[in-house]
Parts: structure tokens; sequence; C-alpha cells
């Protein structure tokens, strides 16, 4: 399967990177985030715990998160997502 158009790609940081949005589309092995600003982020899959595998259907944003190369995730406050005051 191929990938649709995303937008413009920001490398993962798998040591310590945070990413926040939407997943937008999925394969097999990688899941593409909306980072918003028109940017994208390709996650491999193999970075995640099995069990975290099933947040990627959910329709609200995720917040992905990398420590030393493996990945967490989980549903984000939708406060989160948006400007502070």
């Amino acid at each position: 399967m191929a990938l649709a158009k995303v937008g413009a790609v920001q490398g993962v940081d798998e040591n310590a990177g945070r990413y926040v949005g939407k997943i937008v589309q999925e394969t097999e092995h990688h899941v593409v985030q909306d980072i918003g600003r028109g940017m994208s982020a390709i996650h491999d899959k193999g970075k995640f715990p099995p069990a975290a595998l099933r947040e990627f259907g959910s329709p609200e944003p995720l917040r992905i998160q990398y420590r030393a190369g493996q990945a967490t995730v989980d549903a984000t406050k939708q406060q989160e997502r948006g400007a502070t005051r």
C-alpha cells in the first residue's frame, strides 16, 4: 500500500522525541501522524509495545513519545492540542 500525500515529513527523534496529533494513515509497518502546520511524522510500528498498536485506530489525537529508541502512545486531552493562554 502506498502512502497518500502527507505534506512535509519531519524526522523522528527516537531518543527523546514527542509528537502530538491524529494518526492519518497506517500501513503494515508504519503509521503517519499529522503533527500540524502541514507536517507529518512517520513512525515505525516496531518501536511500540504490542498493546500500544491498538491506539492507532483512535479518532482522537495521540501523544507519541520516544525514549532510548522505544515509543509509547496515549490519547491526549483536548486542551493539550490547542494553544494555552
